[in-house]
């Protein structure tokens, strides 16, 4: 049996869907090609996430984003999934 099961199995669990204990929003919308070549804003790649185990916070991804525009903005505590692979 491996460590993890034996552990559930001994505690007392509340199973819950990720929705219900949390915000989920995707990333960037609305975004075409030129928007990623000369970026005002900060952003995280899916390459960033998909590659470490924490955000690298040293690179240098940056995105134009519009005053009007409603971006989602993280967090320092936030989990970040990939939405494919």
């Amino acid at each position: 049996m491996s460590a993890i099961k034996q552990l559930l199995e001994e505690a007392e669990v509340e199973w819950k869907t990720i929705d219900s204990i949390s915000e989920l929003y995707s990333g960037l919308s609305g975004k075409t090609k030129v928007d990623f070549e000369h970026g005002n804003a900060q952003y995280i790649s899916f390459k960033n996430v998909y590659d470490n185990i924490e955000v690298d916070l040293g690179r240098n991804d940056k995105v134009t984003v519009g005053l009007e525009e409603n971006q989602n903005a993280i967090k320092y505590g936030d989990v970040i999934f990939t939405g494919s692979s």
